[in-house]
C-alpha cells in the first residue's frame, strides 16, 4: 500500500498525463531531448509548491506551470486547459488532505486519455496549423527575426534594419516595432 503523501503525487503525475498541450510539447520535444524528463519533474516540482505554501489560489498555481510551460517547453498556452488542470489538482489537493483516498482514486480513474492523434486530426479539420506546421513556422520566424528583407522587383517594397526597432523583453521574447514606412526602391 502507497502512502499518503505519494497518493498526491501520483494524482499530480496523472493529471498531467492526462493534459493534452502538455504531452503534446513532450511528444514533439518542445522541452528538447529531455521533455519526458522535464514533464516528471514538473510532478514534483508541483507537489513542492503545496508543500511549501499554505492557501494556493488557482490563479497562482496557473502562474507557476504558465512559467513552467513557458520556460521549460517553449509553450505558452492559449486555451483554457491550464485552467481545467489547475482546478482538478486543487480538487484533488483537497482530497488528498482531507484523507478522503476513495474519493481521490475514482476522480483519478475518471480522468481522460489523451489520444494525440486525434488532437493532430482536429487541428487539420479546423483548418489549425498542425503541431509540425507550428514548429516549422516558428523555425521561419526565428530565422527571419533579425533579417533584412529585399527584393530585385521594383515592385516590392524593401525593408532594411532602419525601417524597425526590436526590444527584447525580460522573458527572452523579442517584440518588433515598425518605426517608419517602408520605402519604395
Amino acid at each position: 500500500m502507497m502512502d499518503n503523501s505519494s497518493q498526491f503525487y501520483i494524482a499530480i503525475q496523472g493529471i498531467l498525463k492526462s493534459w493534452t498541450a502538455l504531452q503534446l510539447a513532450v511528444s514533439h520535444g518542445f522541452g528538447g531531448s529531455e521533455s519526458a524528463e522535464k514533464a516528471q519533474w514538473m510532478v514534483g516540482v508541483i507537489e513542492d509548491y503545496f508543500r511549501n505554501n499554505d492557501d494556493i489560489e488557482d490563479w497562482e498555481l496557473g502562474e507557476f506551470i504558465s512559467q513552467i510551460m513557458n520556460e521549460e517547453f517553449n509553450t505558452v498556452l492559449e486555451d483554457d486547459s491550464l485552467s481545467l488542470v489547475v482546478k482538478e489538482i486543487v480538487t484533488v489537493y483537497d482530497l488528498w488532505s482531507r484523507n478522503k483516498t476513495n474519493e481521490l482514486n475514482a476522480r483519478l480513474q475518471s480522468l481522460p486519455q489523451v489520444n494525440l492523434s486525434e488532437s493532430v486530426s482536429q487541428c487539420e479539420k479546423s483548418g489549425m496549423p498542425t503541431v509540425e506546421e507550428q514548429e516549422v513556422i516558428s523555425s521561419l520566424s526565428n530565422s527571419m527575426n533579425n533579417a533584412s528583407v529585399t527584393s530585385n522587383s521594383s515592385n516590392l517594397m524593401n525593408y532594411d534594419e532602419g525601417d524597425s526597432k526590436s526590444k527584447e523583453d525580460d522573458d527572452g521574447w523579442t517584440t518588433v516595432t515598425t518605426r517608419s514606412r517602408a520605402r519604395r526602391k
